[in-house]
C-alpha cells in the first residue's frame, strides 16, 4: 500500500535543463504577484499544468466541511454541478482528510476504505490512467525565540487545506519528472492560495484599498497641499451647516383671470353659428353661438302636437257636456264633465312638457354667463359645424380688468415643506418669486394664499397638489390668460447644504433607505 501513497520524492537532478527552471522562475513570480484568489489559481492550473507536463491539473480546497474544485487547467468556470467536478470534490476530499500523497497508477487494489470507493466513483466518470493527489498545507511562519525565554511549545504539523491533482489520459506510468515537479510546484502553489485566501477574509478590504489609496495620495510632496485641500474642504462644509438660506420648492402653473366662466354645450346637437371671434368683447346675454338638435325639434314637435290634439278633445267634450245638459241628460252630463275635468288636466301636462322643450331650444342659443373676452382660440374654425356633447366645454369668457392669480401643481413629495412653512406662516400665507414662459427675464413677486385639501393627477407630473397665489399686478407688465409661469416658493431659512442637497437627501430616503 505504501508504494500507492507515498509519492516519489527524488529533488530534481542536477542537470535539468536551464528551460525548465528560467520557466519556473517566471511561474514562482506571476503566483506571487497578486493576492487575488482567482488569479492565483488560474496561474497555479494552467502555467502548472505545462511545468508538471500532465494533461490536466486540478486545484480542490476545504471549504468547512465540504470540498470544492476551485479551479482546472484549461477551464475559464467549473461547472460545480456536473457529475465528473463533484466525484472529484469527493475524492479530493478524502484525500485531504488523509493529508499524504495518493498516486493511482491503474490498480485500484491497496487503498484506504475512504479513498477506494471515490476513487473508482471518479475512474468511471473521467477515465482517467494516472492520478497524482499532493496535499497542500499551510505554510509554517517563520518565529524567532529569543533567548531566555520559556521552553518553544511542542509544534503541530501544518493544516491540510487542499490539494493538488495532476492527471493523465493515456499513459498509467508517470511521465518523466512529473512527480518530482508536482512535488516542486505544490509548495509556492499551498503558499500562495493561503496568503490569498487570508488576504481575501480581511473585514471590509474594499473599504480599506479605497482608504490606503487615498491616504497613499497624501505622502510625499503632495502633503501640504492635501492638508491644505482638507481645510478648505472642512471649513466649507461646516460654512454650509452653519449659513442659512432660504429654502425653495419649485412649481409650474399658469397665469389666470380670477373671474371667469366657462361654457358648456347645453344639449347634444350641431353647432350651425358662432356669432364671436377669438378675444372678442362681450356682454352678458350677449349671444355666442347657436346649435341645432334634431331630437329636441323632434320631440317639441310631437309635445306640440300633442297639445293641439288635447286642444281639440277638450272643446269637443265641452261641447258634447253642453248638449247633454240642454237635453236634460243629467248622467250623461256629469259624466261627460268628468272627462272634460281628466282631459284639461292632460292638456296642462302637455303644454308643460312642451314648455320644457321649448326652453331646451331656447337655450339652444347659447349667451354670454358674464361681461368679458372670449378666450378660445380660433374659435370660429374650431366649433362650426361640430357636433358636440351636452355638458362637453366649448369656449371660456374671462374678466381680464379682475385681479389676477397664479394656478399652480407642486409634486405631492414636495408638498410637506409648503405646509410646514404655510402653517407656521402668522399670516397663513408665503412669500413667491416667479416668471412667465414668454418673458424669462423678468421676475415677479407674489403670495401663496390657498392650499388644496386633496392631491390630484397630472399628466406631466404624477400625483400633484394645487395652489394658487396672488401677485403683484404693478410688476406684471403683460398678462396672457393661461400663460405658463415657473414659481419659486419661500418655505423658510434652512441650512446651506440643506438647500443645495436637500433633494438628493430626500431621495435617498423615498427610494433606498425606506
Amino acid at each position: 500500500m505504501q508504494s500507492h501513497i507515498a509519492l516519489d520524492t527524488r529533488a530534481a537532478p542536477a542537470a535539468e535543463d536551464m528551460g525548465f527552471w528560467e520557466d519556473f522562475d517566471q511561474f514562482a513570480l506571476d503566483l506571487h504577484s497578486s493576492l487575488d484568489l482567482n488569479e492565483v489559481l488560474a496561474v497555479a492550473v494552467n502555467d502548472g499544468r505545462r511545468l508538471i507536463g500532465c494533461d490536466r491539473l486540478s486545484v480542490a480546497l476545504q471549504v468547512g466541511n465540504r470540498c470544492v474544485i476551485r479551479a482546472v487547467s484549461g477551464q475559464d468556470r467549473v461547472v460545480a454541478r456536473s457529475k465528473l467536478v463533484r466525484a472529484l470534490a469527493a475524492l479530493a476530499r478524502e484525500v485531504i482528510r488523509v493529508g499524504e500523497p495518493v498516486l493511482y497508477t491503474g490498480e485500484l487494489a491497496g487503498y484506504p476504505p475512504q479513498v477506494e470507493s471515490p476513487l473508482a466513483d471518479y475512474l468511471h466518470e473521467s477515465q482517467a490512467r494516472m492520478i497524482a493527489f499532493q496535499p497542500l498545507c499551510e505554510p509554517v511562519p517563520f518565529i524567532q525565540e529569543e533567548e531566555g525565554t520559556s521552553p518553544p511549545r511542542e509544534k503541530r504539523p501544518p493544516r491540510t487545506f487542499g490539494c493538488l491533482i495532476a492527471e493523465q489520459s493515456r499513459d498509467s506510468e508517470p511521465r518523466p519528472r512529473v512527480l518530482d515537479r508536482i512535488e516542486l510546484l505544490a509548495g509556492h502553489i499551498a503558499a500562495a492560495v493561503h496568503n490569498a485566501r487570508t488576504y481575501s477574509t480581511v473585514f471590509l478590504l474594499p473599504l480599506l484599498r479605497v482608504l490606503g489609496r487615498c491616504l497613499g495620495w497624501f505622502r510625499g510632496r503632495r502633503l501640504w497641499a492635501s492638508l491644505a485641500i482638507v481645510a478648505l474642504l472642512s471649513v466649507l462644509c461646516a460654512a454650509s451647516l452653519i449659513i442659512e438660506r432660504n429654502y425653495r420648492v419649485e412649481a409650474t402653473g399658469k397665469l389666470m383671470p380670477a373671474h371667469r366662466q366657462e361654457v358648456f354645450a347645453p344639449w347634444d346637437g350641431d353647432i350651425v353659428e358662432v356669432f364671436v371671434d377669438d378675444g372678442q368683447q362681450v356682454k352678458q346675454g350677449e349671444p355666442l353661438l347657436r346649435l341645432e338638435s334634431d331630437e329636441l325639434r323632434s320631440d317639441f314637435v310631437v309635445a306640440q302636437t300633442e297639445v293641439q290634439e288635447k286642444a281639440k278633445l277638450v272643446n269637443s267634450l265641452r261641447s258634447q257636456a253642453d248638449r247633454a245638459s240642454r237635453s236634460g241628460s243629467r248622467d250623461e252630463a256629469i259624466r261627460l264633465q268628468g272627462e272634460v275635468k281628466r282631459a284639461e288636466i292632460e292638456l296642462e301636462g302637455a303644454k308643460g312638457t312642451q314648455g320644457v322643450l321649448e326652453q331646451r331650444l331656447d337655450k339652444l342659443l347659447v349667451r354670454a354667463p358674464m361681461n368679458g373676452v372670449v378666450t378660445a382660440f380660433q374659435v370660429k374654425k374650431l366649433l362650426l359645424l361640430r357636433p358636440v356633447q351636452r355638458g362637453e366645454m366649448l369656449l371660456q369668457v374671462v374678466d381680464q380688468a379682475s385681479p389676477w392669480r397664479l394656478e399652480l401643481e407642486v409634486p405631492d413629495y414636495r408638498i410637506g415643506h409648503v405646509l410646514r412653512a404655510y402653517h407656521e406662516s402668522p399670516t397663513k400665507s408665503l412669500p413667491i418669486r416667479f416668471v412667465l414662459a414668454t418673458a424669462v427675464e423678468t421676475k415677479v413677486g407674489g403670495t401663496l394664499t390657498c392650499i388644496a385639501t386633496r392631491a390630484d393627477e397630472s399628466e406631466e407630473h404624477g400625483s400633484i397638489v394645487e395652489v394658487t397665489g396672488d401677485i403683484e399686478s404693478d410688476e406684471l407688465k403683460q398678462r396672457y390668460v393661461g400663460a405658463g409661469v415657473y414659481v419659486q416658493i419661500y418655505c423658510g431659512k434652512a441650512c446651506l447644504a440643506y438647500v443645495m442637497f436637500g433633494d438628493v437627501v430626500e431621495f435617498f430616503q423615498r427610494h433606498v433607505w425606506f
